[in-house]
């Protein structure tokens, strides 16, 4: 799951693992846009991934939270996380393997 994030990310993207099976991608100068495309696109490359266990092939999917950090001092990185988790969690909830965009307001 890592390989397929980093090798389908761009150069100035940062991505970490973010406990069991979370992942967290910075996409810097990135408009929220431009972020669930990205997002949507890293979805697709993850449903096309499979694992082999012995004899058994394993299908992998997705769900993904995007969220903003605008550069507003009052808008922590912590919000910022805390907006993409409840995206996640949107995602989770409407089907997974699916792409929720948190809308401020």
């Amino acid at each position: 799951m890592a390989a397929v994030l980093k090798n389908n990310i761009r150069n100035t993207d940062v991505l970490s693992r973010w406990g069991g099976d979370e992942f967290l991608i910075l996409l810097s100068h990135t408009s929220v846009d431009e972020g669930e495309k990205i997002a949507e696109k890293l979805r697709q490359f993850v449903d096309k991934t499979s694992i082999q266990i012995k004899d058994t092939e394993i299908m992998i999917t997705a769900s993904f939270g995007v969220a903003v950090l605008t550069g507003n001092e009052e808008y922590s990185y912590e919000e910022a996380y805390k907006n993409a988790d409840s995206a996640l969690y949107q995602a989770k909830q409407n089907g997974r393997n699916r792409v929720e965009v948190f809308v401020v307001g």
